[in-house]
């Protein structure tokens, strides 16, 4: 999964990659510092990381290791965009 800042013409970087199961972008962190992704190995096995956009460090979401299906995820919204 890359990731380009289009508005510099910047090359893209290569975020998460180089393994054999399929990752998902699921979501960005208000701020577009954080991407949410999705590791997806089966039906019944899949995980949830942050991918630090600055460092390239994914950050497991449950360390655990437990086996769940996930089926999507977002970030909650923040305070400051509430409406209410």
């Amino acid at each position: 999964m890359y990731v380009a800042d289009v508005t510099t013409g910047a090359a893209p970087q290569l975020l998460v990659g180089g393994r054999l199961d399929t990752w998902y972008p699921l979501d960005w962190s208000a701020d577009d510092s954080k991407l949410l992704v999705w590791r997806y190995v089966s039906i019944s096995e899949s995980y949830l990381y942050l991918a630090d956009v600055a460092t390239g460090t994914l950050t497991a979401l449950d360390a655990s290791g437990h086996k769940v299906g996930i089926r999507t995820a977002k970030f909650a919204p923040t305070a400051a965009a509430c409406t209410c």
